[in-house]
């Protein structure tokens, strides 16, 4: 029973010392969730990510959870960096988000009626300054609101060298 618990113990230990390994590099991460009647064109999302470095690079990751109410294959969104977020590469809007195949099969992770999709949005970018940066997020489809999207999120990881 004891070497159970001990082995249980090391697995529990080794799992986190991964975990914390994995997210070294992770600068920023955060969610802001989208209200269950939807979401309005004229509704932005900002997140504040505080860049400690500005000598390094970073790589940054947009982060879709939808829901089966979400009617479509694709997701554009306009992505603006202002007051503060003066960054080298520049934000070109618009961006594509290609949350499901033409057959209708979500991308991801998740099952039943919940996914969540991790994709790659900028790599190498240099941030001018060191601070806070402001991010802002609106959707660019026609219809409005926007019923399925339940979440965005905004991930900043440093690039590896």
């Amino acid at each position: 029973m004891a070497t159970r618990i001990n082995k249980l113990i090391i697995g529990c230990v080794a799992l986190a010392i991964c975990m914390l390994s994995c997210s070294r590099n992770e600068v920023f991460f955060d969610y802001r969730p989208i209200d269950s009647a939807g979401w309005s064109a004229a509704d932005t999302l900002v997140f504040n990510p505080v860049i400690d470095d500005s000598l390094s690079t970073y790589d940054l990751f947009l982060e879709v959870r939808n829901d089966n109410r979400y009617a479509y294959q694709n997701l554009w969104l306009y992505i603006d960096g202002l007051q503060g977020a003066d960054i080298v590469a520049p934000f070109p809007p618009p961006f594509e988000v290609l949350l499901a195949n033409e057959f209708g099969k979500w991308h991801g992770k998740g099952f039943s009626i919940v996914y969540e999709l991790s994709v790659p949005y900028l790599q190498g970018v240099r941030f001018s300054h060191a601070g806070e940066q402001r991010i802002i997020i609106r959707h660019g489809m026609d219809n409005t609101p926007l019923v399925g999207i339940k979440s965005i999120g905004f991930r900043v990881v440093k690039s590896k060298k």
